[in-house]
């Protein structure tokens, strides 16, 4: 994902794979589908450019758990995350909701996605 502009409601496709223990996300969805009964910890962290808006959700089975805003302030991060009791075989993406949300990426600007059962 670097410098697009998403479409509302898309699941956002972060396409470089760390760690997928389990293989629990979906890299050409962006869909993370939970393996396991339990609590989980989802982080994301999104970028923008100068004066871009971007206004995030982390969302379960279509859902909102958490939702945001962020102004771009000098080509600046966001950060967010969520605890969630989920069941095996829930959902959970990243997406952004109203149009014209640009998402900017380079060498000093990550967007990531994470998401782990705790218990």
């Amino acid at each position: 994902m670097a410098n697009d502009t998403v479409q509302d409601g898309q699941a956002l496709i972060f396409p470089t794979v760390d760690f997928n223990i389990g293989m629990a996300y979906d890299s050409q969805t962006g869909v993370f589908t939970t393996p396991t009964d339990g609590t989980y910890l989802f982080t994301a962290r999104l970028c923008t450019n100068d004066k871009d808006v971007i206004n995030y959700a982390i969302v379960v089975d279509g859902s909102d758990v958490t939702h945001g805003v962020h102004f771009g302030n000098t080509h600046d991060c966001a950060s967010f995350n969520v605890m969630a009791i989920l069941k095996a075989g829930n959902e959970v993406w990243v997406t952004c909701f109203f149009p014209g949300n640009k998402i900017a990426a380079d060498e000093y600007r990550w967007n990531t996605f994470a998401g782990v059962v705790l218990y």
